[in-house]
């Protein structure tokens, strides 16, 4: 085989592909953005002769629904959040001393536990 001589040759990796990848790459991001921010443009411009174009009437029914919509989005959001997961639940629970039988029941898990537990104690 014949030994290639360019000036990239003593890297011994074949250069051309890389850059010729990393060009289109490039030509095509740039593509790309001028053309969302062509489209962009255009919408914002078809919007502005819409609006321009609209009675006092219509715009204030735009502006009152989009307020309605906006509501009704805060209110179902609420809506989820009241609705969690009791495993979940981020509200402060009531603090209140404990009854006598609670405090009895703690009292006896707690024991039996420590019971449970102590068969592993004596493994030394």
């Amino acid at each position: 085989g014949e030994i290639a001589q360019g000036p990239l040759s003593g890297y011994g990796i074949n250069v051309a592909p890389m850059l010729i990848g990393w060009v289109f790459r490039f030509a095509g991001s740039k593509l790309e953005g001028w053309v969302g921010r062509a489209f962009q443009r255009a919408h914002r411009r078809q919007k502005k002769q819409q609006r321009a174009q609209e009675t006092p009437e219509e715009r204030v029914a735009r502006k009152e629904f989009k307020r309605a919509k906006k509501e009704e989005q805060r209110r179902q959001k609420e809506e989820q959040r009241r609705q969690v997961d009791p495993r979940f639940d981020q509200t402060v629970p009531e603090i209140r001393p404990l009854t006598v039988e609670e405090q009895r029941e703690a009292a006896e898990s707690r024991q039996k536990n420590l019971e449970s537990n102590t068969a592993f104690d004596d493994l030394d």
